[in-house]
């Protein structure tokens, strides 16, 4: 019986652990997609800026 609480405990440690990285994960992934967002619009700006200077030349 002892053994069947013991593999018990260790898949619920390894169920908390996936838990855990989910959330980690899913953090990373929404710091990710903002990041993304800005550059793409940094982009943007930085394309319509060139094209400006270039009318000017």
């Amino acid at each position: 019986m002892q053994e069947i609480y013991e593999t018990i405990n260790i898949l619920a440690g390894g169920i908390q652990t996936l838990n855990d990285d989910t959330q980690r994960l899913s953090s990373e992934s929404i710091k990710l997609q903002s990041s993304i967002e800005s550059l793409t619009q940094d982009i943007g700006s930085l394309k319509l800026s060139v094209q400006e200077k270039s009318s000017f030349l």
